[in-house]
């Protein structure tokens, strides 16, 4: 099994964007994207979905990361992949 950070660079290498350019793309330094490439932290799990989304990497590359509480997000995770995929947005109300 690949750690999460091994995962995350490789699917930013795979899309040509460099730590700098995912980390505008998240609202976070370049520090921060290094620090999880390197193993050094671990991003939270709303922030792991934006860089799955981002990076086009299925959320379920992460097994055991996501808890049983997090499953909103991973609900959230799963309708932007199919609001991108369909070019539609589902509507809040």
């Amino acid at each position: 099994m690949e750690k999460i950070g091994e995962i995350i660079k490789i699917g930013r290498v795979r899309k040509g964007l460099s730590q700098e350019e995912l980390g505008k793309k998240l609202g976070i330094s370049k520090n921060s994207i290094s620090a999880w490439e390197t193993g050094a932290k671990s991003p939270s799990c709303p922030m792991l979905f934006k860089v799955a989304d981002i990076l086009d990497l299925v959320p379920d590359l992460f097994p055991g990361y996501i808890k049983e509480e997090d499953a909103f997000f991973k609900i959230h995770a799963r309708l932007n992949q199919v609001e991108k995929k369909l070019g539609i947005t589902f509507s809040e109300e």
